[in-house]
């Protein structure tokens, strides 16, 4: 089970505060190795790789690993995976615990209830994507709304995945420095 939270600050995972990219290492050491890694793109040119994706199926998550610093860089919890139709998307709903914003998210959420119950000033982007910005910290979350039987989508719209993403610079190459013990920055 993963207990998550995010804040325009910091990101916690299992116990892990993230304020910048970590070695993938540090997510795995918390979730677990990854079911599967995933390669979203079109090959990439010779002497290159593109960003890897390391999806928990089980636990209805997914991070981004840079091409070029193999450093974490953003994680997702998916709440619908039936509408998210990516080859990285997990099989299983986020069954975790996530705080957003001091908010304790329940699984079937919908975009209004998030959006007025966190305290968060989100820009809507396009219809139901959503994102918050603060220095390099950035939050977003999608939603859709469920299908009628007329095949037609309702008005009232639901969350499909939240995600989030922290500083990371891909020119540095440097290896993450050590602030508390658990935390990396």
């Amino acid at each position: 089970m993963i207990e998550a939270e995010l804040e325009l600050t910091h990101i916690t995972i299992n116990g892990l505060t993230i304020v910048g990219a970590i070695p993938v290492a540090a997510l795995h050491e918390v979730l677990g190795p990854p079911q599967r890694i995933v390669d979203p793109a079109a090959p990439a040119p010779v002497g290159h790789r593109n960003n890897q994706i390391h999806v928990y199926d089980s636990l209805g998550t997914y991070f981004y690993e840079h091409h070029f610093t193999h450093l974490a860089m953003a994680i997702a919890f998916v709440f619908w995976p039936e509408e998210q139709h990516f080859k990285y998307t997990p099989t299983q709903s986020f069954a975790g615990r996530l705080i957003l914003a001091g908010y304790d998210v329940p699984a079937c959420v919908s975009e209004r209830e998030l959006t007025e119950k966190t305290r968060l000033h989100w820009n809507n982007q396009l219809k139901g994507t959503w994102s918050v910005t603060s220095g390099e910290f950035s939050i977003g979350f999608d939603t859709i709304g469920e299908r009628l039987k007329s095949g037609r989508r309702s008005d009232r719209r639901r969350v499909v995945s939240i995600d989030a993403s922290w500083p990371h610079d891909p020119t540095l190459g440097a290896k993450p420095k050590q602030q508390r013990s658990g935390d990396i920055v």
